[in-house]
């Protein structure tokens, strides 16, 4: 796909990820490596509970993903599940949060 958003936080480039499955996800790269992939399952994005309904998901995964993604060692793929997320925010550190398959 040529027309995936790109952003750039510092020296860190990220893009959408390919869906895969029932989630949108973004990932983060810094030059050639990708540090981390950060998604949001389907049911989190559609459960009243989460308050995600109606945004922008792209740029709250870049918002949450920002927050934590200098702290990261190795390459990590990461889920964020209805169980994560209340009120639009996330209420699980990324450190607990469920590795994607």
């Amino acid at each position: 796909m040529t027309d995936k958003k790109t952003f750039e936080v510092g020296d860190i480039m990220v893009q959408e990820y390919p869906r895969l499955g029932d989630y949108d996800a973004i990932s983060f790269s810094k030059g050639e490596e990708m540090i981390l992939v950060l998604g949001v399952s389907g049911t989190a994005q559609v459960s009243a509970d989460c308050g995600l309904k109606g945004l922008d998901i792209q740029q709250w995964l870049l918002e949450k993903g920002s927050s934590f993604v200098n702290e990261i060692s190795e390459t990590k793929k990461l889920m964020i599940t209805s169980n994560d997320v209340l009120n639009g925010e996330l209420n699980t550190h990324w450190s607990q949060l469920k590795e994607m398959e």
